[in-house]
């Protein structure tokens, strides 16, 4: 073979070897996160389905059934966290309560249990129990 024929062989088969590594990446980016679905909470307080952020990044829990209580406000219907992604420990994101918006984290205790972490600072944080609502 001919220098240049070696060249262009060896420049195919970096190339392919690109396109199947950039597809198998495109494959995983594209998994369905186990977050997807709905959770209740243990107390049986509320219910909030987890999918992909409207025009945003990441996934957004939406309430999507409330307990009523007298002289609370109601959040049904309300993206109460946004933006999560998957981080070292599980997923991160933003949990958003009217005007506030607080550091949330999301772990997957196993495929029907999720714990979700919410805090105003480092030794200030509250934790709630989601178990997965069977579609």
């Amino acid at each position: 073979m001919l220098k240049s024929e070696t060249r262009t062989c060896v420049a195919v088969g970096v190339l392919g070897f690109f396109l199947i590594c950039l597809s198998a990446v495109g494959a995983v980016a594209q998994s369905p996160s186990p977050l997807l679905g709905d959770w209740r909470a243990v107390d049986g307080s509320a219910t909030a389905r987890v999918a992909p952020c409207r025009g945003g990044e990441g996934l957004c829990a939406t309430v999507i059934q409330e307990r009523f209580v007298p002289d609370e406000p109601s959040v049904l219907g309300r993206v109460i966290v946004r933006n999560l992604v998957p981080g070292r420990n599980g997923w991160t994101g933003m949990y958003v309560d009217g005007g506030q918006r607080l550091n949330a984290r999301v772990k997957l205790l196993n495929d029907r249990t999720l714990e979700l972490r919410v805090c105003v600072n480092a030794f200030l944080c509250d934790t709630g129990l989601y178990a997965r609502v069977r579609p």
